[in-house]
């Protein structure tokens, strides 16, 4: 039996984010099942799990603000920018709660960041951890991010950490937040403590403990997201039967659009399924994604 759509998992410290897919391809093996929006092995919290059908609209859905709960070790660099990595410098710097509560609005907004080489970007075809882990020099791309929110929950000058919350945009590092901070600081640091807290998506879900994954196949149904629900506040256009056999064969000439119609992605439904992903973009309408799994319906 193929499944599709999104369960949300909550991750434990210690686990790889690959550890829960296994787990959960292991009682659905006739779906594809992929994770979203990786969490480091240290890290905790929410992990998205995408099966079936849904594993083509990850770039759609996930594509929102993130909010992260970290602690900032000072005193210690890495060359993973957290705790897990081998220590390359030390000290005894701690900065004053003046200066911290001043530096953090320098960090907000958009800024440039410069992501860990120790991640799973490519580089070349080929994952930034397997070559940093291979010893081979490689510079990382900048990017630009934004960090919408950025608030101290805690300052422990005796431990020498402090304690941050963190809503940012997609694509955002926290590891490399945290040695930033640290740095501009003119102090060394790295994340010792990181929770991915919440993904921005409006909808109700449940997070599923992970003991309760090894058998999520018995109760499925229970915390299954469907691929439509997921999708629900895209604008949608409301297909014939004609036109979603069109659209089940590549054809695209039968759909009609006004003139004032917005450049934008949206959904094509059916008989209230999720028939394919399109793109309008200047008068030109072009295929996303198409879900083959609705191919019964025109039958």
């Amino acid at each position: 039996m193929e499944v599709h759509g999104w369960l949300f998992v909550y991750k434990p410290p210690g686990w790889l984010s690959t550890k829960v897919v296994s787990i959960i391809k292991k009682q659905f093996p006739k779906s594809k099942v992929g994770h979203g929006g990786t969490l480091d092995p240290m890290a905790e919290g929410v992990l998205p799990i995408a099966l079936g059908e849904a594993t083509k609209t990850v770039d759609y859905v996930l594509n929102k603000d993130k909010t992260y709960l970290f602690t900032i070790q000072f005193g210690i660099k890495t060359d993973t920018k957290d705790m897990e990595g081998q220590v390359i410098q030390q000290n005894n710097e701690f900065p004053s709660l003046n200066n911290l509560n001043n530096v953090l609005s320098h960090f907000q907004g958009s800024i440039q960041q410069t992501p860990p080489k120790f991640s799973a970007i490519k580089i070349e075809g080929q994952r930034a951890y397997d070559l940093a882990r291979k010893g081979v020099d490689f510079k990382m791309p900048t990017r630009e991010v934004t960090i919408h929110e950025l608030s101290l929950i805690d300052y422990n000058s005796k431990n020498k950490t402090v304690i941050l919350r963190a809503n940012v945009s997609k694509g955002t590092y926290i590891r490399t937040l945290g040695e930033d901070i640290a740095e501009y600081l003119g102090c060394i640091g790295c994340v010792s403590y990181l929770k991915r807290e919440k993904i921005h998506i409006n909808k109700e879900i449940v997070l599923i403990d992970s003991n309760m994954i090894y058998n999520i196949k018995e109760n499925v149904d229970d915390f299954l997201l469907s691929v439509e629900y997921m999708l629900d506040d895209i604008l949608a256009y409301i297909l014939t039967k004609n036109q979603a056999i069109d659209l089940l064969h590549g054809r695209l000439n039968s759909l009609i659009f006004n003139k004032d119609f917005p450049n934008i992605v949206f959904t094509a439904m059916f008989d209230k399924q999720l028939i394919a992903l399109l793109e309008y973009n200047n008068g030109v309408v072009r295929f996303l994604r198409v879900f083959n799994n609705y191919r019964h319906l025109i039958n």
